[in-house]
């Protein structure tokens, strides 16, 4: 269901230059277009302009303005990345460069006159929405004024160059920047609405708020939701180099790394990893309305864990195949370890398992290893689909407990690279298996790979992922992890592999708030939203284009 996704936010692409390649470029380009505009306002106006002219568009239109735009943002505006600042400069030089090409196409001085305002409008708006968007509402007056810099230098370097031998009267320019005012007024009002409509939809929320914490990936808390104690099970493992320990708190890893508990999988996986100990983080199956509040209740989570029980003795690892869902498990004498893999749903509402099995007795997880990029639907409670799903696993777990038990050997290991990843081999009665994967939402095609690589070395590979909701950051690269870092991290856990012992245990962590029915309240704001924005711009270039008619 795509309002049960924030897809808006996952098409978001977000990768910007450094700050000197971004100068650099910005520089090259504002003499590339100083050249490019020398030639056209020759070829129309026929040796209207010397060819010194061009140093003096460059820095006069392309450059100064830009670049002190910049300055002000990053000095005036708190937190505001100062490449972020010379990129939008440099973007807005393409603007101006268009709209001076315009300019030498119009048939007569009123048309042109008229363009150079709709384009000096027009750096306004594009100033005004993405520093907006960037640093939030809290600055949306001063905002209001930056946003007039770069154009109103623009301005003043036209009538020096220009304007003032073309004896265009202060009146002139008074009433045509009053229209720049109005603009302003209008977006303004627009910021205020919207914060109006995502308040009447989802109170103590700035939507705002939230795209400058995912733009600037920044962790935000969202005030929504119930409170909920949930389940918080801990798998350990125990071998000659010491404990491995697994956390398996039944939320879900949302909405998006910017906000809520999106990012809640690394807090706990570093808090698992330190001098003395290992560990990771497993998906339950669940689904959006798990979702933390607060980035913080990581804390919680990982207070929640407990060192259960352990045996020496497993089971091997045991699968099934009931067409659309898989199932593998281990027995650890009254306990049993089951792994879900379903090519339908990706996404669980919490009822689903949670009614179907003790959480003392039973460890499950979803290994969520779908295809990058897919988009698989969400399990409904009470569907055909659910019950379904409920009595194969009931099958399986029956079938689980008749497996017979024997030395249990395991080794472990845990990579820090771009992202997180974890291996762990195990050997039971000779059956060599591998679980892999790594923090992240969806498989790519080169774990795939290695999957299948693996798969000719053990005789049982599982891939999984954490279900990580990335930042839009992240999902600017199609790739996941080198080949060559899981192929290391897996080397090192056969390296660890010696005689183990292995239990989990369960326990209710302290009180935190989950999304619940608030999250499609905020998602069908989002969703509103952005056909909105899009509207609004578009209503307003009409009244801008009927102006300039």
């Amino acid at each position: 269901m795509p309002t049960d996704n924030l897809e808006i936010f996952k098409k978001v692409v977000f990768h910007l230059p450094s700050f000197k390649r971004t100068l650099g470029l910005s520089v090259i380009l504002g003499a590339l277009y100083s050249i490019l505009t020398f030639l056209f306002i020759n070829e129309l106006l026929i040796d209207a302009v010397s060819i010194g002219s061009i140093p003096m568009f460059a820095f006069i239109f392309y450059l100064i303005p830009g670049f002190s735009a910049s300055e002000l943002y990053s000095l005036l505006l708190k937190d505001y990345p100062r490449k972020w600042g010379y990129f939008l400069s440099m973007v807005n030089q393409l603007i101006i460069f268009l709209f001076t090409v315009i300019v030498a196409l119009s048939d007569s001085f009123s048309t042109s006159w008229q363009i150079i305002w709709f384009g000096l409008i027009t750096l306004y708006v594009n100033n005004f929405f993405v520093l907006t968007l960037s640093v939030g509402p809290q600055y949306i007056r001063r905002i209001s004024m930056l946003s007039l810099v770069q154009p109103v230098m623009i301005l003043v370097g036209f009538h020096l160059v220009l304007g003032q031998f073309l004896q265009i009267s202060w009146i002139a320019y008074a009433i045509n920047f009053l229209v720049i005012l109005g603009a302003g007024l209008v977006l303004l009002l627009s910021v205020y609405f919207t914060e109006y409509l995502v308040g009447s939809n989802v109170s103590d929320i700035s939507i705002l708020n939230l795209a400058a914490g995912l733009l600037q990936n920044e962790q935000e808390s969202l005030d929504l939701g119930r409170s909920v104690r949930p389940d918080v099970q801990t798998l350990e493992i125990k071998n000659r180099s010491g404990v491995k320990k697994f956390a398996l708190p039944w939320l879900h890893p949302g909405p998006l790394e910017g906000f809520g508990g999106g990012k809640i999988t690394s807090s706990i996986i570093d808090s698992l990893n330190s001098e003395d100990s290992e560990g990771f983080f497993l998906h339950v199956p669940s689904n959006h309305k798990m979702d933390p509040s607060d980035p913080e209740d990581s804390e919680k989570v990982v207070e929640a864990l407990r060192t259960p029980e352990k045996s020496s003795k497993a089971s091997e690892l045991v699968s099934e195949d009931y067409g659309d869902i898989k199932f593998h498990g281990r027995r650890i004498g009254d306990q049993m370890i089951v792994y879900m893999d379903h090519q339908r749903f990706d996404d669980y509402d919490e009822s689903i398992f949670q009614e179907r099995i003790d959480k003392d007795s039973t460890v499950l997880t979803d290994l969520h290893n779908q295809s990058k990029g897919s988009r698989l639907g969400v399990m409904r409670y009470g569907t055909e689909e659910a019950e379904e799903a409920r009595r194969k696993l009931d099958r399986f777990l029956e079938k689980l407990e008749d497996a017979p038990l024997y030395d249990y050997s395991a080794g472990f290991s845990v990579g820090f690279f771009d992202k997180p990843v974890a291996a762990l081999a195990e050997d039971v009665n000779g059956q060599k298996t591998l679980l892999f994967g790594l923090e992240g939402n969806d498989a790519s095609q080169e774990l795939e790979e290695l999957r299948q690589d693996f798969s000719e070395s053990f005789d049982k590979t599982l891939l999984f992922t954490t279900d990580t909701h990335s930042s839009i950051h992240d999902l600017a690269s199609d790739r996941q992890v080198e080949k060559s870092q899981v192929r290391k991290t897996v080397k090192n856990a056969l390296a660890d592999v010696s005689p183990a012992s292995i239990g989990f245990c369960s326990r209710r962590a302290d009180k935190m708030k989950f999304l619940k029915e608030d999250y499609f309240g905020l998602i069908y704001t989002i969703n509103i939203l952005v056909r909105l924005i899009p509207v609004s711009l578009v209503v307003i270039y009409i009244a801008l284009i009927m102006w300039l008619i």
